[in-house]
């Protein structure tokens, strides 16, 4: 297990969610470049492998909820529907992502791990293993490749909600990885508490800062309470306003995942 993570980045951390994903449209190069010109120092972003085995950045499991056609009408039912695991990057690459966000984002199109890994280079990266799959070693394994190949690979750690994800991740890459969770119904009730730590022994917890806040009371002013960590460092998610942050941060948190980096930096003592 590694007791040091992203050592080159000073604590706390301020990742991006997504990009800056509340005034650019999520997961997409204008996002990720805007949270770099708001001083964001970490990006935050979600990998699927498509069905010709580029790793793609996007949320969702499927296309519909970002994705549009280039006219900016929805994408058809037949379509918006189908797993991105089982569509081309040709056809993905068919789409514009940006403007359902709003017309002056037209154009973005769905970026591969690797182009926003050129873009953004000299920011720190947690990438998202998105699968709910128990056949999840396919997207594990590229990842670990790609990463393992680039010589910024201190830059990054690799998180996921799938325990059996990060352990595929871990046979292949020494990155250090970080379980995500919350007590949430969304979630399997032997998942809500970061018990998917006994499978695959993250070196970093990531709790939902909604826990947090209903945890009990420790004197801050969400009356909030250190999650269940297990002895490990701890980045939270997601944090918009400076108070919850600083909140956080008092709580033991190294880090911190916002959709809003500039305000979070503006409104945090140091973090300029």
């Amino acid at each position: 297990m590694n007791t040091e993570f992203l050592p080159g980045f000073p604590r706390p951390l301020v990742f991006s969610h997504r990009g800056a994903s509340a005034l650019a449209p999520e997961n997409t190069l204008a996002a990720f470049l805007l949270a770099g010109q708001l001083g964001a120092p970490g990006i935050e972003l979600d990998v699927h492998l498509c069905a010709t085995g580029e790793l793609v950045v996007i949320h969702d499991d499927t296309p519909g909820r970002t994705g549009r056609l280039p006219s900016g009408e929805p994408l058809p039912g037949d379509r918006a529907c189908v797993p991105v695991e089982k569509m081309p990057l040709e056809e993905l690459r068919s789409y514009d992502f940006g403007i359902f966000f709003g017309r002056n984002f037209a154009g973005e199109k769905i970026p591969t791990l690797k182009e926003v890994l050129d873009a953004c280079r000299g920011r720190c990266f947690d990438i998202e293993i998105k699968t709910d799959s128990l056949r999840c070693r396919d997207v594990a394994r590229e990842t670990a490749a790609l990463l393992n190949r680039r010589p910024e690979r201190e830059n990054f750690i690799v998180s996921s909600f799938n325990p059996l994800a990060l352990f595929h991740f871990r046979r292949y890459s020494d990155i250090p990885t970080a379980l995500i969770y919350a007590d949430e119904p969304t979630i399997p009730f032997f998942l809500r508490k970061g018990q998917g730590r006994l499978l695959c022994r993250p070196d970093i917890m990531k709790p939902s800062f909604a826990d947090i806040g209903r945890t009990g009371s420790a004197g801050t002013s969400s009356g909030g309470a250190v999650p269940p960590v297990y002895g490990r460092p701890w980045i939270t998610w997601t944090v918009n306003t400076p108070e919850n942050a600083a909140d956080a941060l008092s709580l033991g948190a190294q880090g911190i995942i916002t959709n809003v980096p500039g305000e979070i930096l503006d409104g945090l003592p140091g973090t300029r």
